[in-house]
């Protein structure tokens, strides 16, 4: 008996530690689910998926042999009652030996056996709080009395199962969410490339410029040189040269431009001082 509970702890121990190292939820489910199997030497353990309309679907699955199979199967109990959805979000364990010796509603019997269930042992799967599934272990071929060791290991299992859901839910999301941010960079990227292609072919003067928090000249394309003599280059070492080179009795009146340009379009005239002297238009 020791060395049973030595071996289910370490199983347990084996599988959470395999959840910390993989994102892989496929993988670590399968090998889950058949680790399980082989200590309980049952016939065939599943990961059974409830859908909206708590229908359900086989999604993982080991067998002992090929006959056992019910996996992808779209799952309805006919004999279902919206109370047992409780009762499994309450964490009930439900533990059958033998459906024909349990008391049991003869169609849920006949549900069973249809199945190829003749022992079961089911845990639900709680996604804080939400009933996501159920981790089921089948005996097929005969009936099977589950140990209090075995439905408390299964109970464990269930919650390290429940674990790499929620992981892999979370990688996945964040996946997803950094796909769009790095989708958005890249259009706005391609935005930008464009803008900057057809700014430096204009020959009017394109600029960006920031006042707060502090001063600071985003962008100015080229043609800035044929209309003052200094380089685009020269301005973003310098930010006030846009202002410096404004002859001063046009100085306020653009400012007050700049300030209110978030608010109303407005057209100016100013006069500059280009770099060779002349004052032009």
């Amino acid at each position: 008996m020791g060395n049973v509970a030595s071996y289910s702890n370490a199983l347990i121990s084996s599988i959470a530690l395999r959840i910390c190292q993989s994102l892989s939820l496929d993988e670590i489910l399968n090998n889950t689910v058949t680790e399980v199997r082989q200590f309980l030497k049952a016939d065939r353990v599943v990961i059974y998926r409830f859908n909206p309309d708590w229908s359900g679907i086989v999604t993982v699955e080991s067998v002992s042999s090929d006959r056992w199979s019910i996996l992808g199967r779209v799952i309805t109990d006919p004999c279902f009652e919206p109370s047992v959805i409780y009762t499994y979000e309450q964490n009930r364990t439900l533990a059958i030996n033998d459906i024909y010796a349990a008391d049991l509603d003869p169609c849920h019997v006949e549900f069973l056996a249809k199945l190829q269930v003749r022992s079961n042992l089911v845990v639900p799967i709680l996604l804080a709080p939400q009933l996501w599934g159920l981790l089921i272990a089948h005996h097929c071929s005969s009936p099977r009395q589950w140990q209090a060791s075995e439905i408390e290991f299964f109970k464990q299992i269930s919650t390290q199962v429940a674990i790499a859901i929620q992981q892999a839910t979370l990688f996945e999301k964040l996946q997803t969410e950094l796909g769009k941010r790095q989708q958005a960079e890249a259009l706005l990227q391609e935005s930008q490339e464009r803008f900057r292609k057809l700014s430096e072919k204009t020959q009017d003067v394109i600029y960006r410029y920031r006042l707060v928090p502090k001063k600071e000249l985003e962008y100015i394309n080229p043609a800035i040189a044929d209309l003052t003599g200094y380089t685009s280059g020269e301005f973003y070492s310098e930010p006030d040269l846009f202002f410096k080179i404004i002859h001063p009795e046009d100085r306020d009146k653009t400012q007050q431009s700049f300030y209110q340009s978030a608010e109303i379009t407005a057209l100016i005239i100013v006069r500059w001082h280009h770099k060779d002297g002349r004052i032009i238009w």
